[in-house]
């Protein structure tokens, strides 16, 4: 694991409105080490081709679309979503692509490890690549 202190990683934020949990999982974070861990922003804020320098692609709220996913599988970069979404946990579970989470410490220890994890991130990417290719590919798509 190489350390997180440093690093100009960043974990873009999708939804119109942050869940508690995941407020607490950046202030538990933020909190837990002497420098900052992640740049944290939202999905609105790129442009479309700056969403494959992201390190994760968070779900911030239950209500978030799939559509709204499909850009970061597009490009490689690995989900995390809120356990409840039961969509988007699907295709994490079905496509390897991603984790979730159903508290604000299960989150924030999600992204810590996936920030830490350069090689898990990188074939977690790689899987949401296969699967959006898939879903492109399928009549039903």
């Amino acid at each position: 694991m190489r350390p997180l202190c440093g690093t100009s990683e960043f974990v873009v934020c999708c939804g119109g409105r942050f869940d508690g949990r995941c407020v607490q999982a950046i202030a538990e974070i933020s909190a837990g080490h002497s420098c900052p861990t992640a740049r944290f922003v939202m999905d609105e804020w790129l442009e479309e081709h700056q969403l494959a320098m992201a390190s994760l692609f968070w779900i911030v709220t239950t209500d978030a679309s799939v559509k709204a996913a499909l850009p970061a599988l597009e490009r490689g970069v690995p989900l995390l979503v809120p356990a409840e979404h039961g969509e988007l946990k699907e295709i994490c579970m079905e496509g390897q692509c991603g984790l979730y989470y159903e508290t604000a410490a299960e989150a924030a220890a999600c992204v810590i490890w996936l920030l830490e994890n350069e090689d898990a991130r990188a074939a977690l990417g790689s899987n949401g690549r296969a699967h959006w290719e898939r879903r492109q590919t399928s009549p039903s798509a």
